[in-house]
């Protein structure tokens, strides 16, 4: 999968399946714009992140030489729904 995230916050800004993407092919034109505050990493498809990308983001604190997806805090800090 590619994951496209902010350079700066690690914030996901997509994540995409299948055929290998890249910034270039899903961006055309607007690529080198794109690429000024996001970036791209290609990790294994994991099924989890495809269908909560919201729940992650990215480490940043090591970039660029180091990049790997983080669960976001607050995911595990949801209360449970309870009816009377």
């Amino acid at each position: 999968m590619t994951i496209v995230f902010n350079k700066r916050l690690g914030i996901i800004k997509g994540i995409f399946s299948g055929e290998l993407q890249t910034m270039d092919v899903l961006y055309g034109d607007e690529a080198s714009d794109f690429k000024l505050i996001w970036d791209e990493v290609l990790l294994p498809d994991d099924e989890n992140v495809l269908r909560n990308p919201g729940n992650f983001k990215i480490n940043v604190d090591n970039y660029p030489n180091s990049v790997f997806l983080e669960i976001l805090p607050q995911v595990n800090n949801y209360p449970v729904a309870a009816s009377n």
